[in-house]
């Protein structure tokens, strides 16, 4: 008598679904401090996944330095400029905590006061993307800071040379957004709130290379 064969399918209905491992800030910091990730590996914790960071060209770095001088001519002097330092975002409009590092940063404190820990959403009143190849991606960071409730953030658009300033940030919720976006061009002025407090503008034309 014949035996049947048990045939295996080696198609893709076969193959297993791998879901990615989430990891969490205390457990991503504890890699850090155990030197697991080295200096060539260059990635960031986004939505519980680490995923590498993207490749900045010279217009995007020129950018960064002129908004790091603006803003550091006007903020007041209880606050300090940061540039492309992590911020520790818990939670998220995907799940899973974030520690993105964005472009600028305006922090509350001194630097010394960050020595032992990283700076979290109530620590940052005013956050900048800029984008260029990575509008897509900078556009999703502008969602989780609108879950963390920074209260402003800029995006700035090399393409279209533009700058969108972001305010009244929802928080948590199945939506995160801000209420207010203006769009503003070369030859508008950009103004700088920090904490409600209006600390005056900076022309567009000088944060753009």
């Amino acid at each position: 008598m014949a035996t049947a064969r048990r045939r295996t399918s080696t198609g893709p209905r076969s193959r297993r679904r791998h879901t990615p491992y989430r990891v969490g800030l205390d457990l991503y910091h504890r890699i850090a401090e155990l030197g697991l990730l080295g200096p060539r590996d260059k990635v960031v914790l986004l939505d519980g996944i680490l995923v590498n960071k993207m490749t900045k060209g010279d217009p995007h770095i020129s950018t960064v330095k002129l908004i790091v001088v603006g803003l550091g001519r006007v903020v007041p002097q209880e606050f300090h400029v940061s540039k492309e330092d992590p911020i520790a975002l818990p939670g998220g409009p995907w799940g899973g905590d974030s520690e993105p590092e964005p472009d600028v940063l305006v922090l509350r404190g001194t630097i010394r006061d960050y020595n032992a820990r990283k700076p979290g959403p109530a620590d940052v009143p005013l956050i900048v993307e800029v984008a260029d190849s990575s509008l897509y991606e900078d556009r999703r960071h502008i969602t989780r800071f609108a879950w963390a409730g920074i209260p402003v953030c800029w995006l700035v658009n090399l393409r279209k040379r533009t700058i969108e300033v972001y305010t009244d940030p929802s928080g948590p919720g199945e939506d995160p957004r801000y209420a207010t976006v203006r769009t503003l061009g070369e030859a508008d002025p950009i103004p700088v709130v920090i904490d409600g407090r209006d600390c005056g503008s900076i022309p567009a034309r000088d944060l753009l290379p």
